[in-house]
Parts: structure tokens; C-alpha cells; sequence
């Protein structure tokens, strides 16, 4: 089984299985050292877990990118209505 088929079998649980570690991934966009008023491209982002830390931010932008079209569906219903986000489904090299 390839990625993109692998991942498209699990976005619909994929939320499920994620323990809701708020604190952990407030670590994560601290350690990267994202600043405030910058553009962030999420590759990877899977169904949006990183979305509210990264909003926390104050960011001018968020590109989120996911090989899945399952989990880029279930990323973009997140933030449908948030026009700081442009959610994709595509590979990135």
C-alpha cells in the first residue's frame, strides 16, 4: 500500500486516534521557530493538527499541504470559513 492510499484509509479516524495534546504542539511552532506576521507552509498537515497552535501565532498566512485527499478535505472543513488558511491536496518535493 502506497502513502497516499495508506492515509486516505485512515483521515476518517485519523482524529479519533490523536490524544488532544494542545501543549505538546504549542512546542512544536515555539521550537520552529515560526514568528509572528509570517507565512507558514504545513506540509504534511494531515487532517489540521497543527492549525490551532499555529493560529495562535498571529500569522499573515497559512499554506497546508497533504498528499491525501482525504485528509486534505477533512484539514480544509476545519478552517473553511478562516481566510488565513489555503488548504491543498498535492505531493511537495
Amino acid at each position: 500500500m502506497d502513502v497516499k492510499t495508506y492515509f486516505d484509509k485512515m483521515a476518517d479516524t485519523w482524529d479519533e486516534d490523536i490524544l488532544p495534546i494542545d501543549e505538546v504542539r504549542r512546542c512544536i511552532v515555539f521550537l520552529s521557530g515560526v514568528k509572528e506576521h509570517t507565512r507558514v507552509l504545513d506540509v504534511a498537515c494531515g487532517t489540521g493538527a497543527m492549525f490551532v497552535a499555529l493560529q495562535e501565532k498571529n500569522l499573515e498566512h497559512i499554506t497546508a499541504i497533504d498528499v491525501s485527499e482525504k485528509m486534505a478535505e477533512i484539514a480544509k472543513n476545519k478552517v473553511k470559513d478562516n481566510p488565513l488558511f489555503d488548504v491543498r491536496c498535492g505531493d511537495f518535493f
